[in-house]
């Protein structure tokens, strides 16, 4: 995942200085400081409303997240490509639009053989990392469908967290997995929300 998305990004940067005709610095990758644990076949977006205080309901936060899958392991990850932008002095630079509440400082890591999660959170330079089992939520699917993004999506609940949920999921992509830590429906979670709409995620 690591190689893959640095690949992605060097051409991104490379494309984009042939147009802004400035150097930008671009910091050393340390590749021996990472382990390449699988290579993406999939790559999907969402975006993620969050409302960030519940005492003001419209008070609502948006992350651009992504999720990566492959043939061993998913990774979700919040999108945080440097948003290239030009001064007033005619200097393009590279900053990053990151908004640090709901997700953004989050990464989460599936492995479909150990059926094992690792969740990473980087939150004021303090890192914690810790592992468990990837949940086994108890859906129920129902007879209401959608068409999300031209695709037919039938719907389901649960309850995890103490929280309510409805997830979207189409068959026409049968991978067992969706955002943050929803899955184990018979295809993607295109879209999910809990029922107070705390949390929405839309691919």
């Amino acid at each position: 995942f690591i190689l893959n998305s640095l690949c992605l990004m060097i051409i991104g940067i490379i494309h984009h200085s042939s147009y802004a005709q400035h150097q930008l610095w671009i910091p050393p990758f340390q590749s021996d400081k990472y382990t390449v644990l699988d290579s993406a076949k999939y790559k999907f977006s969402y975006n993620l409303t969050f409302v960030y205080d519940s005492t003001k309901i419209n008070s609502t936060l948006k992350n651009q997240l992504v999720l990566l899958i492959g043939d061993n392991e998913s990774k979700f990850f919040v999108d945080d490509a440097p948003q290239y932008i030009k001064t007033a002095t005619g200097m393009v630079t590279g900053i990053k639009l990151v908004e640090s509440r709901g997700l953004a400082a989050t990464e989460i890591f599936k492995n479909f053989k150990t059926k094992k999660e690792t969740i990473i959170t980087n939150l004021r330079r303090q890192e914690s990392i810790y592992e468990e089992e990837i949940p086994a939520l108890n859906w129920n699917i129902t007879n209401e469908s959608m068409v999300i993004l031209s695709y037919t999506c039938k719907k389901a609940t649960t309850t995890f967290l103490g929280r309510q949920y409805e997830a979207w999921f189409t068959t026409d992509i049968p991978i067992n997995n969706g955002p943050w830590k929803l899955g184990g429906l018979p295809g993607l979670i295109l879209k999910a929300n809990d029922i107070q709409n705390y949390y929405i995620f839309e691919c």
